[in-house]
């Protein structure tokens, strides 16, 4: 990957990055440039949470009325038994 430079300083308005913007090397800048490309791609995706409003499904709204039963009635999952199912599922 090839590093593009500029002729002038570059200010970003944060004074501590702009004192250690030229302290980075070529290939730290290089991974920050990625990191820069990164935020902003994770950034376009903030707006799609369309699937945290899914209604829940029949099954999910069971699971949670059993276990709400159970801590109702003081059954709570063990230590021991929550190892135990990780193993089952090679965890």
């Amino acid at each position: 990957m090839s590093t593009a430079t500029a002729e002038r300083p570059i200010t970003t308005g944060n004074i501590v990055l702009d004192m250690r913007l030229p302290l980075l090397t070529g290939q730290e800048l290089e991974k920050l440039a990625d990191y820069a490309n990164y935020l902003m791609w994770s950034r376009e995706d903030d707006d799609d949470d369309s699937w945290a409003d899914a209604p829940l499904t029949e099954d999910e709204i069971s699971q949670i009325e059993e276990s709400e039963r159970d801590f109702a009635n003081g059954e709570y999952l063990t230590v021991d038994e929550l190892l135990a199912g990780l193993q089952e599922c090679g965890q």
